[in-house]
């Protein structure tokens, strides 16, 4: 069985709740704040990338399809 490109994968298994969701956006805002853009970084690098991923989801767990609802 092959993995799934990264852009396939479900935010979770399972639904978060609006509690989870807001630790994970707390955790997140600093680490994002951190590391700015990936540009700073370099695209091609892996913090660049890295920091395109962690944008990536922290707007999947603020807009979760699944609830409809906003933190």
């Amino acid at each position: 069985m092959s993995a799934k490109p990264f852009d396939e994968l479900p935010l979770s298994t399972t639904s978060l709740s609006l509690e989870e969701r807001a630790r994970w956006i707390a955790v997140l805002d600093p680490l994002l704040k951190y590391a700015n853009s990936p540009g700073d970084w370099g695209y091609q690098s892996k913090l660049g990338v890295l920091t395109q991923k962690l944008h990536q989801v922290r707007a999947e767990i603020v807009s979760d399809p699944a609830t409809g609802a906003q933190p």
